[in-house]
């Protein structure tokens, strides 16, 4: 998900249509003061990121991270329900609200269990430690941004629904002009991209 930013605007969410060259080249070239990339954490989302809007900032959705933090959580209390939403819930505060470097130092010194609970720290150290950088939830909050992809998951169902109906068959190429042009208008980019003059 890319938002971008003008000073006289609100973010503007751009929905990313894979090889579309109109968002593409609307994202290169935006006037945009301001770029906040938001991912799950899928190392392709920020290879995309790299090579198509180089100097974006990177965000962990702040869902898929407090899922992330549960884990841990769990592989350090087991079944203990309440021992684990006793661990995981201040340290979910605490990423949320500015102090994640606490958590992420926290989360580098744990001692590794045995077993298979061990397997699962070391596995969502090594996710928080290569997210470390994409983590700032309070900064990016106080400035209006989102820390979650919620809103474009559930855009991109819907985009979906409304492509795919009965007796509708799109090509690839055709699908990907059609969504190309659904996305520029509903981000009002149309006239940007077809002035009237």
């Amino acid at each position: 998900m890319l938002y971008t930013h003008q000073s006289n605007r609100k973010p503007r969410s751009f929905l990313h249509v894979p090889n579309c060259t109109t968002f593409h080249e609307i994202a290169r070239n935006a006037t945009a003061q301001a770029k906040l990339v938001v991912g799950d954490g899928a190392p392709w989302i920020w290879n995309v990121v790299e090579d198509r809007w180089p100097g974006a900032q990177e965000l962990l959705d702040f869902y898929h991270a407090s899922q992330h933090l549960w884990e841990v959580g769990r592989a350090l209390h087991g079944d203990q329900e309440v021992a684990t939403a006793q661990w995981v819930e201040p340290r979910h505060h605490q990423l949320r609200h500015g102090r994640e470097n606490q958590v992420l130092a926290e989360l580098a010194g744990l001692k590794v269990p045995p077993g298979e609970a061990g397997k699962v720290v070391l596995r969502e150290q090594n996710y928080f430690a290569s997210h470390a950088r994409r983590m700032n939830y309070r900064t990016l909050h106080r400035r209006g941004w989102p820390i979650g992809s919620g809103a474009v998951e559930s855009a991109c169902r819907q985009k979906q629904c409304r492509f795919k109906r009965p007796g509708q068959f799109w090509t690839s190429k055709g699908m990907r002009h059609l969504s190309s042009l659904t996305e520029t208008h509903h981000n009002h980019y149309w006239n940007e991209l077809w002035p009237t003059n």
